[in-house]
């Protein structure tokens, strides 16, 4: 077993009964030690995401047991980035100090809590010693669950000031219209829902909420498209994966000007897990609630539960549920059926090209569709918390003679 990995074991021990860490590895220990050291911090996360997976799984009809695994898993997240933090100051502008500031701000892009201080301090740093490092255009994309910390929108400004590499300021175009997108739908829900606003709120704090929602949502919307028809023109030849950023951004635009509510929703067609092809239109005179998702994302997994109800709720009645997994790997999709986590129908749409994720211009997840019987697109909710409300309510409308 190496340093790291004993490093790593001793770490999931100490933690995990009790949450207690022993003390810090000294910041003035020489580099080498600390990369091992961050090594077996990103080990050990590893390590106690997937116990606290199992433990969510296996407490999926029990929401006391759910509830207590994700405060654990929260408060292992917090403790593993604050000491990553403290590594990454000791010499901020080192190699080292970058691994470590982007591994903070990826796992509290993930954490089921709210951001804490460390992130914010990682993302100044990083926007002021790393902004011209490579990969940064990347990182960009992890940052919209932060929509209330000016740091955030700072840093990927700052990558395109000062990144040297063309396709890391065009992935940070790209990112910064998806973040301001983001901004925009955030600041709706948070002023059309008293509960959401307060539970925001309390989570991170009503001067930071109130200073966000100063911010005007359709300005916002403008200010997104002025970003894609900018990347469209100035970087649309530039290749993100397997997709042009032309064809990102075009869906994108499509997304804003032709997917609004009231429009006909446009066909889709794909595989499901097992390889076999269907079609969007298949579904039609049913009521289709359409959903953009992946196992990646806890927001979308935290939905699970109200899907699998509203499905069987609506068992034998003219209703589908669709998704549209972007799960890295079919693998993932197939493991979630088969565990009775995900219990609709699904296109696979994962890998590198994404086709119908990028020509329905999807850029945050998840992203929620509901289609009345004749295909046109009725509600576009954030999250699930109404959809049997609205489907309810468009089920009043269909012909007599169905179900």
């Amino acid at each position: 077993m190496s340093r790291t990995q004993r490093w790593a074991s001793a770490f999931f021990i100490l933690i995990l009964p009790d949450f207690g860490f022993g003390p810090p590895v000294d910041p003035a220990c020489p580099q080498s030690t600390r990369a091992e050291r961050l090594s077996s911090l990103v080990e050990t996360l590893t390590q106690a995401k997937e116990r606290f997976r199992q433990e969510i799984r296996d407490s999926r009809d029990n929401d006391e047991g759910r509830t207590a695994a994700e405060e654990r898993r929260y408060r292992v997240e917090t403790e593993v980035a604050k000491e990553a933090l403290a590594l990454a100051l000791a010499d901020p502008r080192g190699d080292v100090a970058a691994e470590a500031l982007r591994f903070v701000v990826v796992t509290e892009s993930r954490s089921i809590g709210p951001p804490t201080e460390a992130v914010t301090r990682a993302l100044e740093v990083l926007a002021r010693d790393h902004a011209g490092d490579p990969g940064m255009g990347e990182l960009c994309g992890q940052l919209r669950r932060f929509f209330e910390l000016p740091a955030a929108e700072d840093l990927i400004r700052s990558v395109l000031e000062h990144n040297p590499s063309r396709t890391e300021r065009a992935t940070a175009h790209l990112e910064l219209a998806g973040y301001l997108r983001t901004q925009a739908a955030r600041s709706r829900r948070l002023r059309d829902n008293p509960v959401v606003l307060g539970n925001f709120e309390r989570a991170r704090g009503k001067e930071a909420i109130a200073r966000f929602l100063r911010k005007d949502p359709d300005a916002l919307d403008r200010l997104a498209d002025v970003q894609l028809e900018r990347v469209a023109s100035q970087f649309g030849d530039v290749m993100l994966g397997k997709r042009k950023i032309a064809d990102i951004a075009a869906g994108e635009l499509h997304s804003q000007q032709r997917l609004s509510i009231g429009s006909l929703a446009p066909e889709i067609e794909g595989r499901d897990h097992e390889g076999k092809l269907f079609r969007l239109g298949d579904y039609r005179g049913k009521i289709v609630v359409l959903t953009f998702s992946g196992n990646w994302c806890i927001p979308c997994r935290s939905m699970y539960p109200a899907e699998r109800e509203l499905l069987r709720r609506m068992q034998g009645k003219s209703f589908a549920l669709l998704g549209v997994n972007t799960d890295a790997e079919v693998g993932t999709l197939v493991e979630s059926i088969a565990a009775g986590e995900i219990t609709w129908r699904c296109w696979w749409d994962g890998g590198d090209e994404r086709p119908i994720t990028t020509r329905w211009g999807v850029q945050s997840f998840p992203t929620i569709y509901v289609i009345d019987h004749h295909g046109i697109i009725r509600f576009k909710p954030s999250r699930a918390e109404n959809l049997g409300e609205l489907v309810d309510k468009l089920a009043t409308e269909l012909p007599a003679e169905q179900p």
